[in-house]
């Protein structure tokens, strides 16, 4: 999927987060759930994603099960802080129990959502390759 390098400026660490830059996109993969219990904490590690890099995100939910209303104003809050630094923020394989959250709260019309990593990193290669 191209080359994989460590994030040299970002210290952070939790068993439901993980992040690694590929190919200059930090890649966010979570794990378990994304709700009101550690919502503050994947808040914060993208915080200091933004604040320690220039990386678009790409957030990969294929793991994540469950997301609550304070899961959803958190990836808003995300995007929003990344889109306006010009940066990217996609959401990759979200499962069935968050698509239908994402439907019902209308946020399939809000976030870029893929069902590959790769796809998603297509996206942005083509967004950036267009401006």
């Amino acid at each position: 999927m191209g080359q994989q390098e460590a994030f040299p400026q970002f210290s952070f660490s939790n068993p439901n987060i993980d992040i690694k830059i590929i190919n200059g996109i930090a890649m966010v993969k979570c794990f378990d759930r994304i709700d009101i219990y550690n919502s503050p904490v994947f808040d914060a590690a993208i915080d200091m994603l933004i604040q320690q890099s220039k990386n678009s995100v790409v957030l990969n939910m294929e793991n994540v099960f469950y997301i609550d209303s304070s899961g959803l104003g958190v990836l808003i809050s995300c995007s929003r802080k990344l889109n306006k630094e010009g940066r990217f923020f996609k959401i990759v394989g979200p499962g069935e129990f968050v698509k239908k959250i994402f439907n019902r709260s209308r946020m399939t019309t809000y976030f870029d959502i893929y069902e590959t990593e790769e796809d998603a990193l297509r996206s942005i290669d083509e967004c950036e390759s267009a401006e």
